[in-house]
């Protein structure tokens, strides 16, 4: 039925957390927040598989939905539009057909690459599920098994390990030590060594290597269990020589290395200045060209770079694993052709690469032209550990197979402070390179292999809007929100979430959908990390947005108290100028604290002095508390700075024609607004007002009939009202005739709050005349005329 009622056009109102989930989105629905009743085994008769639930929406939000549909007709409709084009576009019975037959193509593949009974041991190859790391449902959604890149099988220790089965002691010892130069960080490699010479016999050295296992992964069982075991012996045998000088690892003092890997395709432009800031500090520089025709490969080989060919297959993982197969430093640090190190971080940089207990690094990057917007973090610097790869076919990552070693070794995961440079997300380029299209195409595929990943489906969300697809792309966000929320908070990553809430609530705002954005920062996933001061301000403007200014003012003061901190995702820039203070004093305003609201409005216009929009808010609030004058003053000085700006007219307007005294100056300001910016339907009814209550009615008719035509209804509505004030029959307006009463009664209430008794008579006079253009009009009037027991002409 909710589907039926959204492909006839019409908005829904539905509970959140249903079966509805999956069709109904709050761009075109309001979804309430309920709560599940528990049903029992039963319902009726009838006897359930397993306990039933009903969901019980929020009754304050159904009331306020309900207030909200029938207050807001055009609201109504445009969401009704919306979500008959959702329906139309995603939810027919073709749509439904050929998702069914994706299932079972799916699950047809799923059955061909079933592994046999017994499955694969831990050192053989293996596959990684393309929907292991993120909700429940994945694991009920037939799953496309992905190879493990070569990369992840470097430094495997599968034949060392056959050979002391069989106890081929010096061969499992030589394949041990080439796996641990293959891969410096394997705590792994170290303990099968130990292992390896206790069974020579050779307990002295066993212990070392085992104790290298230990200090390397301090959370690593197996290294501890093996040093409770008594380890006699101290005959080392011929060809028996610790590999001290193959890879110091953590423990054994000497310098890391660094290897320095990127992947390129014609980067001229940028790979000089990225391969020059790192030349001080790698060991080993890793180039994977992607089909160059420029002097990419050249340029990379005079910085002493390896460079290797790879055949582009739409795939930046692949590429990343490329080069990271070939990576033989004990640290890795992954960058693109367009970045840079701080050569100012290098001495940072060696610091984390000799912290002992950390595995990996998330870098801040900062965009070049962005940088008042503060920097995000990014997994580039990690040990070069076995089984570390990428997923993902763009906006590819290598973050789940490092916390899959970090949580068995002990070891952590940190934010860096080595700073990256990133040139490549300027404007100019993104258009230049067509980004935009070639990632969503790229992430259309990766979400076909990892459909729950929250990482792809916000980036998809991002790239969506960036090319104009608003709705399609909150849709994406909305389901990256939900993914990330159904995960136990241990699994959440700090700036991963940061970043989402950021960019979905942003986007929410500009879409003008403020409920969603309340919910979303009031939502647990939102509580659990706390709200950063950017987060606070798009908080404080929804809620401005929907009247709420008390909430608003607190939510405005958070964001002041933290704008300085640091965030783990891009700030709102505005956070650190004047908006924060600005909107606070607008809500004190309403609010009616006058002294608070001028404290804020102080420290907004030290913040930026030359702010026009402050300033002209401010010119309404010293009008507002008794000081038009100066409020008057300042809109003077702002239109000598830009004299075509209709925002600043339209506020002197206001204030002038508030006050009976100010009229003559109404007129003038009204009558210079015009000549500077002819045209503006707020600035033309501002002097049709002046005119009126000045009296000059043939002259605001002159100008009404002097607009091109078709006319608004309100200057249609205005042209009745100067035939009735000047004693003319009033003509036949053309635009429709109950849009045209209704900006009469517009136009006769403005003429009440204006104090304008003398032209109220006139119209009360005539309403036998205004009956005959605006019937509508001329009824309400009459019937508000006798409640009030005034007399009507007959």
């Amino acid at each position: 039925p909710v589907l039926e009622a959204m492909a006839c056009g019409l908005p829904v109102i539905v509970t959140a957390g249903g079966a509805t989930d999956d069709f109904v989105h709050d761009a075109f629905a309001w979804r309430l927040p309920a709560q599940r009743r528990p049903l029992g085994d039963t319902v009726g008769s009838l006897k359930l598989v397993r306990p039933g639930w009903v969901l019980e929406p929020d009754r304050d939000a159904l009331r306020q939905a309900l207030r909200q549909a029938f207050s807001q007709p055009d609201l109504c409709r445009q969401r009704g539009q919306l979500a008959a084009q959702h329906a139309r576009q995603f939810w027919t019975w073709e749509h439904a057909a050929r998702r069914a037959a994706d299932r079972m193509r799916a699950l047809a593949r799923a059955d061909s690459q079933t592994q046999p009974e017994g499955g694969h041991r831990q050192d053989q190859p293996a596959t990684v599920s393309a929907a292991s790391s993120t909700s429940p449902a994945a694991a009920r959604r037939p799953q496309t098994p992905l190879p493990l890149p070569a990369c992840a099988l470097v430094g495997h220790l599968g034949q060392a390990r056959r050979l002391l089965e069989q106890h081929k002691l010096p061969a499992a010892w030589a394949a041990a030590c080439a796996a641990l130069k293959q891969r410096p960080f394997h705590p792994e490699a170290w303990l099968l060594l130990a292992e390896i010479a206790f069974a020579a016999g050779d307990g002295e050295d066993a212990r070392l290597c085992a104790e290298q296992a230990r200090c390397m992964a301090p959370g690593f069982k197996p290294a501890r269990k093996f040093l409770n075991r008594r380890l006699k012996g101290g005959s080392r045998p011929h060809w028996l020589q610790l590999p001290r000088a193959v890879g110091p690892g953590p423990c054994g003092g000497a310098k890391p290395r660094l290897t320095v890997c990127l992947i390129a395709r014609n980067e001229e432009r940028f790979i000089g200045q990225c391969l020059e800031s790192v030349r001080g500090v790698a060991d080993q520089i890793v180039v994977v060209d992607t089909g160059s025709t420029d002097w990419t490969k050249q340029i990379a080989e005079r910085f002493g770079a390896e460079v290797y060919d790879f055949a582009w297959c739409d795939d930046f993982s692949a590429a990343r694993n490329a080069a990271l197969e070939r990576a033989t430093g004990d640290w890795v640090l992954m960058l693109d052709a367009d970045e840079q190190v701080r050569t100012d971080d290098w001495p940072t940089l060696k610091q984390e690469l000799a912290e002992p207990s950390v595995i990996a690094y998330r870098l801040p990057i900062l965009d070049v032209g962005h940088e008042t917007e503060g920097c995000s973090y990014v997994p580039r610097l990690f040990r070069n550990a076995p089984g570390l790869f990428y997923v993902g076919r763009v906006h590819e990552q290598v973050f789940s197979s490092i916390e899959v070693r970090r949580a068995e070794w002990g070891l952590e995961n940190r934010l860096g402070r080595t700073t990256l440079i990133h040139h490549g997300y300027t404007s100019e380029l993104t258009r230049q390179r067509q980004k935009v299209q070639r990632n969503l195409a790229l992430l259309e595929r990766a979400l076909q292999e990892m459909p729950d990943e929250p990482h792809l489906l916000m980036n998809y969300g991002l790239e969506l809007i960036r090319s104009g697809q608003k709705l399609s792309g909150l849709r994406q966000y909305e389901a990256a929100f939900q993914r990330l929320s159904a995960l136990p908070p241990a699994q959440v990553v700090p700036e991963l979430c940061e970043t989402l809430l950021t960019q979905f609530t942003s986007h929410l705002l500009g879409a003008g959908q403020f409920d969603r954005v309340v919910q979303v920062l009031h939502s647990p996933l939102a509580k659990a990390g706390g709200l950063t001061a950017s987060m606070h301000f798009t908080l404080g403007l929804a809620l401005m947005e929907l009247g709420q200014y008390d909430q608003a003012a607190e939510q405005m003061r958070h964001c002041l108290a933290k704008r300085d901190l640091p965030a783990l995702s891009p700030i709102n820039p505005e956070i650190r100028k004047a908006g924060p203070n600005h909107c606070l004093a607008l809500c004190l305003t309403r609010l009616q604290q006058t002294e608070a609201a001028a404290e804020a409005f102080a420290a907004a216009l030290a913040e930026d002095p030359k702010s026009r929009p402050l300033r002209r808010d401010y010119a309404q609030f010293l009008a507002q508390t008794g000081q038009p004058i100066e409020g008057l003053k300042l809109l003077h000085q702002l239109i000598g700075e830009e004299p075509t700006d209709p925002a600043t007219w339209a506020v002197g307007g206001e204030i002038a024609l508030s006050r009976p005294e100010f009229i003559e100056f109404a007129c003038d300001w009204t009558g210079e607004a015009l000549k500077h910016c002819p045209g503006v339907p707020q600035l033309v009814t501002q002097r049709i007002q002046a005119l009126l209550l000045h009296h000059d009615v043939r002259e605001a008719a002159e100008i009404i009939r002097s607009l091109p035509l078709p006319r608004a209804a309100r200057f249609e509505a205005a042209l009745v009202l100067c035939q009735l004030l000047s004693d003319a029959e009033p003509s036949q307006p053309a635009a429709p005739e109950p849009q045209v009463s209704r900006e009469f009664v517009w136009w006769y209430r403005l003429l009440l709050e204006r104090n304008a008794e003398a032209l109220v008579g006139i119209v009360h006079s005539k309403l036998d005349r205004l009956a005959q253009v605006l019937p509508t009009a001329s009824d309400l009037l009459s019937k508000a005329l006798a409640e009030a027991a005034q007399p009507v002409a007959v």
